[in-house]
């Protein structure tokens, strides 16, 4: 019998494989029937928020059911209700924070040292370059929706109190990868049903609640490491057994988005876990990989299906017209960018084929779809044209500060705590983000879409939470104590 005092974040984290399976189902289905229900949402959400009041463990209930809805229902699906989620869930951590430390300012989290100037240096290239632009509304909308963005960022950073609350936003993002992946399962039957159809191209991309595949596909990217962690030291997130069902499902919901660059995300992340925490195991699958390549490679077979399942003939897809469209826009406007939100507005004066071609109709397409976002489908372009300079800058400076928390797994040197495992899982997760974003604008500083940057942002926050609990500065390593490490 469950205890009365308990919420459903700690029946979650602490009961069997069987209630946590029959939690994703019958979560998943609440997911949806929100969904359906539109502006009536707030209704059940309410009664949850007066519910986990009255329990004793209210702030994980309320941390975990923000983070769950911010990354499933404020996508594109049902844009309508977007502002009332954010808003409620805002209302929800205001709550949370002034319940925690009331008025007095003294006692409020700093904001992590190195990220005072990055976020100086970012602010002020996007007032800069709104001042400058031809769109200036258009920025100062950017710049709103960004700061509403940090807001959450740092709300949630603050209401971490210990790595159990780092591990409520993770299990959040896991059961939101699970809804998200039945979105995508569901909707690969209902229309389409057959990976012949994907994989030629007759029929779109399958996605889900978000509409974007290339959103979508970052969630399991970032519920891999921690899967893999969970089998590498049981019951870290959940069990092995139920880790491994995940992996199953979630990568044939990744097969059915088709996006290689997640993909190339998935590699890179799993070689950095295996290779940190299980070099046997990394030796075993490289040398597996190896002869996998050599099959392929001398096999015509298994290499035209390979090519033609991952749409490798097409090459990048499309992408190399849209860097060059970003490259275009960047030679007119080096120093300070077209202006953030821009793009929209001047896309078409940069496209770098007829417009009539069946390429370009299909970028127009895409362009349609993405409701005027940057297209550039590289990180450090989407900056750079939008910011100029110093958004390259910009993009660099979170790469090189991200780099930087590698000294926290150094300071973990017992390689069998808890606290060692997930700092690896954190810092596969960041960097194999960074390669993915070698072919995509989303999913680390896409000007505050919730849906696409929060998952990097719980990842960064949770690093800096460690960093500032052990005293962990990018000089040098400095432990006041280590009592305490799990």
């Amino acid at each position: 019998m469950i205890n009365s005092q308990l919420n459903i974040v700690t029946y979650f984290n602490t009961n069997t494989d069987e209630n946590r399976i029959i939690f994703y189902i019958i979560g998943t289905a609440g997911i949806i029937l929100t969904l359906i229900l539109s502006y009536y949402a707030i209704i059940p959400i309410f009664l949850l928020f007066i519910y986990s009041i009255s329990t004793e463990n209210k702030k994980n209930f309320l941390l975990w059911l923000v983070v769950v809805t911010l990354l499933t229902l404020v996508g594109e699906l049902n844009a309508s209700m977007r502002l009332i989620i954010q808003i409620t869930d805002v209302m929800i951590l205001l709550y949370l924070f002034f319940f925690r430390f009331g008025l007095n300012i003294s006692i409020y989290p700093k904001i992590p040292s190195a990220m005072l100037p990055f976020l100086l240096l970012y602010y002020f290239a996007l007032i800069i370059s709104t001042l400058m632009s031809n769109y200036p509304l258009a920025g100062m909308m950017m710049i709103i929706r960004q700061t509403v963005f940090f807001i959450i960022v740092y709300l949630l950073f603050a209401m971490i109190e210990d790595e159990k609350d780092i591990k409520i936003f993770f299990s959040a993002l896991l059961f939101s990868a699970f809804v998200m992946a039945s979105s995508t399962i569901y909707s690969f039957i209902l229309y389409s049903g057959s990976f012949f159809d994907l994989s030629s191209g007759s029929r779109g991309r399958i996605a889900g609640f978000i509409t974007n595949p290339n959103n979508i596909s970052n969630y399991y990217l970032i519920s891999f490491p921690l899967l893999i962690v969970s089998i590498l030291k049981s019951k870290i997130f959940i069990s092995p057994k139920l880790a491994w069902v995940l992996i199953t499902y979630f990568s044939f919901a990744l097969i059915i988005t088709l996006s290689r660059s997640a993909l190339l995300g998935i590699l890179v992340s799993s070689i950095i876990v295996l290779f940190v925490l299980k070099r046997k195991y990394f030796y075993y699958i490289t040398s597996i990989s190896v002869f996998a390549i050599l099959v392929i490679v001398f096999n015509d077979s298994i290499q035209n299906f390979i090519v033609f399942l991952f749409r490798i003939e097409r090459g990048v897809t499309g992408r190399d017209y849209l860097w060059d469209l970003s490259i275009n826009i960047i030679r007119d406007n080096p120093i300070l960018g077209l202006g953030p939100g821009a793009y929209k507005y001047e896309v078409f004066n940069y496209f770098p084929i007829m417009l009539n071609s069946w390429t370009g109709e299909m970028l127009i397409k895409t362009f349609i779809e993405a409701n005027g976002a940057n297209l550039s489908h590289n990180y450090f372009l989407f900056l750079f044209s939008e910011l100029g300079v110093l958004g390259l800058v910009v993009s660099i400076y979170l790469v090189i500060i991200f780099l930087s928390f590698w000294r926290v797994l150094k300071f973990f040197k017992d390689k069998t705590t808890n606290s060692y495992y997930l700092v690896v899982a954190l810092l596969a997760i960041g960097i194999s983000e960074f390669v993915r974003a070698l072919f995509e604008s989303i999913g680390i500083l896409f000007f505050g879409v919730i849906s696409a940057d929060l998952p990097f942002w719980l990842v960064f926050i949770s690093l800096s939470f460690f960093a500032k609990k052990y005293k962990i500065h990018s000089k040098a390593i400095q432990i006041s104590s280590k009592q305490n490490v799990q």
